[in-house]
């Protein structure tokens, strides 16, 4: 699997350290929500959530 920083080197480097910017990776997270029965309870997917009520 490529990763951002394999992908976008560029991009990744200038925003790691910027908290308008979220690299989702997967690792366990889809195995997360499928456990969980629903994606609305990871924490990614709620902060997407909260930025679009903004």
């Amino acid at each position: 699997m490529r990763g951002p920083l394999n992908l976008l080197p560029g991009l990744y480097l200038s925003v790691m350290d910027n908290a308008s910017y979220y690299f989702f990776t997967g690792g366990g997270t889809v195995l997360t929500a499928i456990e969980q029965g629903s994606p609305y309870g990871l924490k990614p997917v709620q902060a997407l959530m909260e930025s679009k009520k903004k």
